[in-house]
């Protein structure tokens, strides 16, 4: 082989694959990183709606239990008995409570769909 066949032949440039496969181990951490921030806030947006859902949904609770027992004695004062009123609003959150049951795969469809929403906002 002659030296101009020598200097001919293609070394891999082996420092240039090394500086390549750094950069590109920090892209894929730098990847890693944004998107593990990213999945947190996104688990602190839901967890922080869901927190305050909730403490809506007790108060309201407070505020419907309150309302019901009101409306009990008064039903009760109407119909004669005040153990009436409390079997009239009974059965009428009875009959509530089987037409919700009844709708479960609705509004089970609308709370998944409300969270995947959140999660691809």
């Amino acid at each position: 082989m002659s030296n101009y066949q020598k200097d001919q032949t293609i070394d891999p440039p082996k420092e240039e694959i090394s500086e390549l496969f750094e950069e590109f181990s920090g892209y894929i951490d730098a990847t890693v990183e944004v998107n593990k921030m990213r999945a947190a806030a996104k688990v602190a947006t839901i967890g922080s709606i869901v927190i305050h859902k909730s403490i809506g949904v007790v108060i309201l609770a407070m505020v419907f239990l309150l309302l019901s027992v009101g409306g009990a004695f008064f039903l009760g004062d109407v119909l004669g008995e005040v153990y009436y009123g409390f079997f009239a609003l009974g059965g009428v959150y009875l009959l509530i409570a089987i037409i919700f049951l009844n709708n479960k795969k609705n509004f089970e469809s609308k709370i998944t769909n409300t969270i995947i929403k959140e999660i691809f906002k």
